[in-house]
């Protein structure tokens, strides 16, 4: 299973940023088939369930990461954000901060942060609780357990919980507030149809004002949960929001995507090696400003962006579809263009194509064929 890697360069470092999630397991299981009923299969009707939460863990992590240099930060001036700052300004020097800029010279950024966490349960114990598929170890066991403890630790002399705590009432409206903005109950149930894969799982909005306004998916593969982890996309009188067409048009969409989308490009990853040569020096440059430096992070996403315009087009209109597109080949993804007309054959003929993976041989057919012709 290829294993991205991307790199920012930030203040003379290298920051490497592991964009996505790699997930293996219940990529085709199918909805139950209840009867037939004049030859026609009738499916059994199960509404997935979309949870919208905040996450101490993760917040605590942010509070640390405030009092460095780190670049995934959310740009907003919140109250919140504010409060951060001034309740733990006083623990700059401590033991955590030279560990954790340690680590993120040694790639510890981006998702590293949320993948490594969720495999812990609460603070301050840090207890191993869950298994996520993710690469920790391209960073060193030792340097890891010592965070932790450090993580611990700062826990407990800051006492982050008192603060938490104290933030708890704003917190929780603006869960509510988020949750209460979405208005396709039936996203998820969308999602999984449009990939015929069908993993009844839990599935997780973790969202948080100190994100950087975007977001991260992961996978528990010790049990049948997923994850997205998304920060706000604008400010309001000093309140983070959460837009709701930022997120149910793209954050729902595209993240959950990812825990469907990569495990079929690393499943048909060696059958991109020609297209590899041919497509991604073209795009190269530009996609590395926006985190994708190799080859699988930016097929990764390439497909992900994709069926996003296609599922948001289907549900929310075509010029839904027409916006979300203009952003992503001005952000260098111009062969979503194309890669939407081939979804389209995909679409039409579920019959013959059951599930995405079903269908993958046949894009990375079509890709090659276009490049081919138009280099």
């Amino acid at each position: 299973m290829a294993k991205n890697k991307q790199r920012i360069m930030k203040k003379g470092f290298v920051l490497v940023l592991l964009t996505v999630v790699f997930i293996g397991c219940n990529q085709t299981q199918k909805k139950p088939v209840v009867e037939e009923q004049d030859g026609e299969e009738i499916i059994e009707s199960k509404r997935a369930e979309l949870e919208f939460k905040i996450d101490e863990k993760i917040e605590v992590l942010y509070y640390v990461f405030l009092l460095t240099d780190y670049p995934l930060v959310s740009r907003y001036s919140t109250t919140y954000k504010e409060a951060a700052i001034e309740y733990f300004q006083p623990y700059k020097e401590h033991e955590v901060i030279p560990i954790i800029e340690g680590l993120f010279e040694q790639g510890f950024g981006a998702d590293f942060p949320v993948n490594w966490i969720f495999q812990y349960g609460e603070l301050p114990e840090l207890e191993k609780k869950g298994e996520v598929d993710f690469p920790f170890e391209l960073i060193s066991s030792d340097s890891l357990e010592l965070f932790r403890k450090a993580l611990s630790s700062f826990y407990i002399d800051a006492k982050c919980d008192s603060f938490f705590v104290s933030q708890k009432g704003f917190l929780d409206k603006m869960i509510l507030s988020a949750e209460d903005s979405i208005e396709r109950k039936d996203i998820i149930e969308v999602i999984e149809d449009y990939y015929g894969i069908y993993k009844e799982a839990k599935y997780t909005m973790v969202l948080s004002p100190l994100l950087h306004q975007g977001g991260f998916a992961l996978e528990r593969t010790d049990v049948a949960e997923q994850y997205a982890f998304v920060g706000p996309n604008k400010v309001k009188d000093s309140v983070p929001q959460f837009d709701q067409v930022f997120l149910e048009q793209d954050m729902i969409i595209h993240e959950f995507g990812h825990n469907y989308v990569n495990p079929v490009v690393d499943q048909f990853l060696d059958q991109t090696i020609e297209l590899e040569k041919v497509l991604y020096p073209i795009v190269k440059e530009r996609v590395r400003e926006e985190g994708y430096a190799y080859w699988d992070s930016y097929l990764y996403e390439l497909v992900d962006r994709s069926i996003t315009i296609r599922i948001a087009e289907a549900i929310y209109g075509k010029a839904a579809g027409e916006e979300l597109l203009a952003y992503e080949k001005s952000v260098g993804f111009e062969h979503c263009e194309f890669l939407i007309e081939v979804l389209k054959k995909y679409e039409d003929n579920r019959t013959e194509f059951k599930t995405f993976s079903d269908f993958f041989p046949s894009l990375i057919e079509s890709l090659e064929t276009e490049i081919n012709r138009t280099k």
